[in-house]
């Protein structure tokens, strides 16, 4: 089962919405590599409302919770982590950790440049250092 990024984890990353906040930057820090979430464009499948041919919505209705064993959840689940590793193969880095049922992203281990260099594309919304 892949691993999944808590609600009160994914609404303090979403509530924050700053790019590439408190990187060190002192002379050393640019080749270190450190842990990144990277948030890719799209919606989780908790908000996913079927916008994306041949994937169904999968946002649980009023009052309902989201079942990730759902073969439709499961389905849109792959799709995201496909499109993860397609980002981070292009940018050179390597996901370590998907994230799909509250926040669309991926975690990654890289260098302040290679995290930089991720926030700039149209796909990523957001790239956040891992304290």
């Amino acid at each position: 089962m892949k691993a999944v990024l808590s609600t009160a984890m994914a609404s303090a990353v979403a509530a924050s919405m700053l790019t590439l906040v408190g990187f060190a930057r002192d002379a050393g820090a640019a080749d270190a590599r450190q842990m990144y979430i990277v948030q890719t464009r799209g919606a989780p499948a908790a908000t996913y409302q079927g916008d994306e041919p041949g994937f169904v919505a999968t946002k649980p209705n009023a009052g309902e919770k989201l079942d990730p064993t759902r073969d439709e959840v499961r389905a849109y689940l792959e799709h995201l982590t496909q499109q993860h590793s397609s980002v981070a193969a292009e940018a050179g880095v390597e996901s370590v950790r998907d994230y799909g049922l509250t926040l669309n992203g991926f975690a990654a281990r890289m260098t302040e440049a290679a995290a930089l260099a991720l926030a700039e594309r149209s796909d990523v919304v957001a790239v956040y250092p891992n304290k």
